[in-house]
């Protein structure tokens, strides 16, 4: 994810020690560059090492007003995300929780609150640049952190309800340092608010929060077993209300983002995954559920079809993939592409298995840039066996 703006990180390496990027996100930023390519790989694990060194000796130093920055943030997020494709799970979760309560010492989930009096840490954004910044290290936090939980069933740290910091703006505004209006996430969320999305980070932002929604729906609290089988249940209130949500979100989102042309932009490609895994797993839950009360309704075969469709529709867009660079992909598709195999494998006719092939192909060539994909093939394969 884009947090970091290229020219004025390097104009910044020629500034004075105390002004320039700590040696911890430079180690971050080598060993996630390491780790994608095949001449240097053998040397990300080294460079991981020393930036959590650094990023360690700066945490014990204290972040107060005089020291914490959103250097810091920033590393912690690469680190996590580097523990992440590595598959250190439990390093990783806590990275990124570090990298979310940075985020949190300094404001940046309240950049867009009005009226707001609280001090913000640090000083307030000279420009645009700046400004965004704050706000794309903000939501790679966020992410970061539902990421965390999605793939391990650990708990999420950030509420939705605490965010007041505005989604990305387009990666041309950021680059250039254009002043562009950004939305809410609420809007984004509300009726036609995907048609305003200016980015395919801030698409991911709202797809990413919807499996999100996921995981506290199906999760949801013990008496509500009780009443499952009524229609006005709030376990089948929430299924309604983020089914009609991820529908919305997938018709009004815009063009440039629901099918991008060859592979463009790797995170509009795995925006529209995304998007249709979170509804694979809604529909695969409220089957479960439904099982256990009317095993043939007539309502599990919808919602089987409608998982059907959506892995359908992952298979579709992976496929051109294939044949690109794919240290280039998200580290996180696997876990989509792992969601539209759980689907085939519930399915499995000729075409299922065919597909099924396929991806287990993909991803194991994924798995050699994202050592994480491993995971997920091999709970594929023993869902198969």
């Amino acid at each position: 994810m884009p947090i970091i703006h290229k020219s004025k990180f390097q104009t910044a390496l020629k500034l004075g020690p105390s002004l320039r990027p700590p040696l911890s996100l430079l180690y971050a930023i080598w060993s996630i560059a390491a780790s994608a390519s095949r001449k240097y790989r053998e040397l990300d694990e080294s460079l991981y090492q020393k930036s959590r060194m650094h990023a360690e000796a700066r945490e014990m130093k204290g972040y107060d007003h005089a020291n914490v920055t959103v250097y810091d943030a920033q590393c912690w997020h690469l680190i996590a995300s580097f523990e992440a494709q590595k598959t250190y799970a439990a390093r990783a979760f806590m990275s990124t929780g570090k990298c979310l309560r940075l985020v949190q010492i300094m404001g940046l989930h309240h950049i867009d609150r009005a009226g707001l009096n609280t001090t913000m840490i640090p000083a307030p954004a000279k420009d645009f640049i700046e400004l965004e910044e704050r706000r794309r290290t903000f939501w790679a936090a966020f992410i970061g952190d539902r990421w965390a939980s999605i793939c391990t069933g650990w708990p999420m740290t950030m509420d939705e309800s605490e965010i007041f910091t505005n989604l990305p703006c387009s990666e041309l505004a950021f680059n250039e340092g254009w002043d562009e209006k950004t939305t809410s996430l609420a809007e984004a969320l509300a009726g036609d608010g995907a048609s305003s999305l200016p980015s395919s980070f801030s698409g991911l932002a709202v797809a990413i929060t919807l499996l999100g929604r996921n995981l506290t729906h199906i999760h949801g609290s013990p008496e509500e077993s009780v009443a499952i089988k009524r229609a006005d249940s709030k376990f089948w209130r929430r299924h309604r209300e983020i089914d009609n949500t991820i529908s919305n979100t997938f018709l009004y989102l815009p063009t440039r983002l629901k099918l991008p042309p060859k592979f463009q932009d790797p995170n509009a490609v795995f925006l529209s995954m995304t998007l249709q895994a979170s509804s694979i797993c809604l529909h695969l839950a409220a089957i479960r559920k439904s099982m256990i009360n009317d095993p043939d309704s007539s309502f599990i075969r919808q919602s089987m079809d409608r998982c059907i469709t959506g892995a359908d529709a992952i298979t579709a867009t992976i496929r051109p993939v294939a044949g690109v660079d794919l240290s280039k992909v998200n580290s996180w598709t696997g876990f989509c592409l792992y969601v539209a195999g759980l689907v085939y494998c519930l399915n499995l006719n000729p075409d299922a298995l065919s597909n099924l092939n396929f991806l287990l192909q993909i991803m194991k060539s994924i798995a050699e840039c994202h050592p994480i994909t491993e995971y997920f093939i091999a709970q594929l394969e023993h869902e198969l066996s």
